[in-house]
């Protein structure tokens, strides 16, 4: 008679673990489908863009001077990865750049009004620097482009 109760203890225990096992399981599903559904990437492009647009005017300048575009090396000073970005300061007639030239390309095309699937975020902004020389006011444009994906 012992032998059955034990054998009837030790199934109704394997149930109960069985029982605890698909309860775990379900919980974890849940959470699983609750937290895919309501995951969403956030598209940050546009305010890397405006930083990278302010990193850029303070490398091309010093406290609102225009600087000599000849001694300026935006790469260096950026220190950008060249593959995901790309920036352009321009006043005067002359440049300077740095980063992905594609990316200046793809942004081109897509300001023509070609639709391209995936583009980078593309930003153009317009400030009023003194020139150093004969200090008169002047325009620095500066273009940025991101190519970073969203998280």
């Amino acid at each position: 008679m012992k032998n059955k109760m034990k054998k009837g203890q030790i199934g109704s225990e394997m149930v109960m673990l069985l029982w605890r096992i698909f309860m775990v399981v379900l919980v974890v599903l849940g959470i699983i489908v609750i937290v895919g559904t309501q995951y969403e990437k956030y598209d940050v492009r546009q305010v890397e863009a405006i930083l990278l647009s302010k990193n850029t005017v303070e490398c091309a300048s010093n406290n609102g001077v225009l600087a000599d575009f000849d001694s300026v090396d935006l790469e260096k000073c950026l220190q950008i990865d060249k593959e995901k970005y790309f920036a352009e300061a321009s006043a005067n007639g002359k440049n300077i750049s740095a980063g992905n030239q594609d990316l200046n390309k793809m942004c081109k095309v897509m300001k023509e009004g070609v639709k391209v699937d995936g583009g980078p975020f593309c930003l153009e902004q317009n400030y009023i620097m003194l020139e150093e020389l004969n200090r008169t006011a002047d325009w620095l444009n500066v273009y940025v482009a991101i190519n970073e994906e969203e998280l």
